[in-house]
């Protein structure tokens, strides 16, 4: 049905295009790291993400020597290990365990 102006509302032939907003919400996933429990708002988390959040006072500046693992990950993955510049999806309850070397 079309309104006085002839248009039918769908934004079709106007020159505009209908937007929907993306009205998901957000889900925040409890995460172990180290041992704490943390929430975690993201899909996908990466190595440098993780030392923040497992040694907050360090910041990503160290030239330290870091070595993140987890489990209970996605399917195809359920634990691993995380090198420089990688990412995992995460889970519900998933557990990384981050550690740090400052000597050689």
């Amino acid at each position: 049905m079309n309104d006085e102006h002839g248009n039918d509302g769908t934004g079709a032939g106007s020159g505009r295009a209908l937007m929907v907003a993306d009205t998901t919400p957000s889900v925040c996933k409890t995460i172990v790291v180290n041992g704490r429990e943390h929430g975690f708002d993201g899909d996908t988390i990466g190595r440098d993400e993780l030392a923040r959040i497992a040694f907050p006072a360090i910041g990503a500046a160290s030239s330290s020597a870091l070595t993140v693992t987890y489990d209970n990950g996605p399917e195809g993955q359920r634990h691993g290990l995380l090198g420089v510049g990688s990412t995992t999806r995460v889970l519900e309850g998933q557990t990384f365990s981050v550690s740090l070397c400052d000597k050689s």
